[in-house]
Order: C-alpha cells, then structure tokens, then sequence
C-alpha cells in the first residue's frame, strides 16, 4: 500500500511540474545590485515623519562643490537647502535661508546660469502662482530672497538658459492665479472643456495660453527686477487642464534651439512627447513681422 501512495505521489509531482510555464527571464541581461552596499551610500537628509524629496542639484566650476534644494514636503513646503565639498561624500547641515523661502507653493529648482561676459550666478525657482525667483552672486553663499515674478512669468517647471545674443529663454508651464479660481473651473466643467486656455481667451479670466508650453523671453535685468520681458511664446496648445511640461531645453551650435516635453497635444488623447526647435531671428522676425 505504501508503494502505491509514494508511486501516486510521484506522478501528482510530475503533473504538478508539467502544468508550470516556463518563461524567459525578464531581463536578458546580469543586474549590478548596489542596493546592499551601504560604503557608496550618503543620506544627504532625513527627518522621522517628515516627506522629503524632489530634489536638484547644482555642481560648481570646482569639480566638487554639489548645492541641492528639496522642499519640507510632498511636492511643496518650505525650501531646504544643503551642500557637499566634497562631491558628495560629506553634506552640510540644513543652510539657513530667508525666511521668505518658507512659503514656497512648489518644488524649487536650481540652476546655473553664466552670461556671455563669464559672470556666474545662481537661480532657484519656486513655482505657480506667482511663480518666485531668488539668485545669488557668490556660488549660493548668500541668497536673495525670492522676488514674485510678474504675471508674464508665472506658473511651474521653468527651465532656462542664455540665447547667443545674451538674453534668456525660459520654458515652462503656464499656471496663472486665476486658474484655480472656482469660476474659471466652473465654466470648464458646464461646457465639458478640457482646453483652459480657450476658455480663459474668450472670459478674459486667467492667461490666454493657460496650462499651455509656453516660454518668456527677456533679459537678466528683466528677471532680477520683476520686469515684463520682451515676449511670450506658445510652444503648444496644452489640451489638458493642468497635465503638461517638465521641459528640456538645448542650445545647438548653429543657434537652434530644441526644447522637447510632453503634453495632451490632441484632445481626449493620450499625452505624448514633441520637440519644437526654432532660432531666435525666427522668433524676432515673427515678431516684427506682427507688428505692422
């Protein structure tokens, strides 16, 4: 009897192993796991009960000198900032900094920019409404505090850079104050509208490239003081009302420009990704052009 349990057993456990699929391994390639290698890890910060994240970093002209900003929270809070020496192997405690950067509505960004005279400074971005600039003139030592920006720069994920002839672009999303008033959502939600800023153009309520990929173009003294700028561009009718642009922007060596993100470019579509290029005698031209 026992023969017959163990032969029934042995053929249950054949069957049972026929019936298992065999797959291709996931990856066709060996994984260099550095997950338990604790000597290559740094906490740069950390904070029982307290979400951080989101961070950017800067490295100076040194080679070894990291500057980071991360808000005090899940996707905004009070602005923290800390730096590395030593290229990441040691970082500062948390750097005190105007207490104005304390109300940040959004994740803030930090870059370098130099100017075609070699002058270095130091940005950090703090977006929506109104989107805030604060700079600083010697490698993040000290800062300013961060200056709203005027109607023609506000909204979130500005990226920027100098144009060959000494201006800025900067790229972002267009986010206006109005846009989270209830009337302009009001509107969109009787009509089923998803293109905020056909709706903003015809009411006259918020900006009339409202959650569109837009871009500013003006000077340093421009940013620095609050000024207007010298013009808006519309890279791409956003057909959502909010979903669109964390944007790369390049400069090529012919002076084109390629600025690439992704968006709801056709409506009720997915999002998908485009890059727009142009140079700035085009975009001047245009500009003329329209004018007369």
């Amino acid at each position: 009897m026992k023969k017959v349990i163990h032969l029934l057993l042995f053929f249950l456990t054949l069957f049972t192993y026929s019936q298992v699929k065999i797959t291709k391994p996931y990856l066709r390639i060996p994984i260099v796991d550095l997950d338990k290698e604790s000597f290559r890890q740094v906490v740069v910060d950390r904070e029982d009960g307290q979400y951080l994240g989101h961070t950017t970093t800067v490295l100076l002209e040194d080679g070894r000198t990291i500057l980071t900003v991360y808000p005090k929270g899940h996707g905004r809070g009070a602005i923290i900032y800390k730096k590395s020496t030593d290229g990441g192997l040691t970082w500062s405690d948390r750097i005190p900094v105007p207490e104005s950067w304390e109300t940040s509505m959004e994740v803030p960004t930090i870059y370098r920019v130099i100017d075609a005279n070699g002058e270095k400074r130091l940005i950090v971005f703090s977006g929506l409404y109104p989107a805030r600039m604060a700079h600083s003139e010697d490698d993040g030592n000290t800062w300013s505090d961060p200056k709203p920006l005027p109607n023609e720069l506000t909204g979130d994920r500005h990226v920027l850079k100098y144009t060959p002839d000494g201006r800025l672009l900067v790229v972002f999303r267009d986010i206006s104050p109005l846009s989270t008033r209830p009337d302009l959502q009001k509107i969109a939600k009787e009509r089923n509208e998803v293109n905020m800023s056909a709706i903003a153009a015809e009411t006259g309520q918020g900006s009339p490239t409202e959650g569109d990929w837009v871009g500013w173009v003006g000077t340093w003294k421009d940013l620095v003081k609050g000024k207007k700028g010298q013009y808006r561009i519309r890279f791409k009718d956003n057909m959502h009302r909010w979903d669109c642009c964390y944007p790369g922007v390049e400069l090529l060596p012919d002076e084109t420009f390629v600025v690439t993100t992704y968006g709801h470019w056709e409506k009720y579509k997915q999002p998908y990704i485009l890059c727009v290029r142009f140079k700035m005698k085009e975009l001047d031209d245009s500009l003329q052009k329209n004018k007369l």
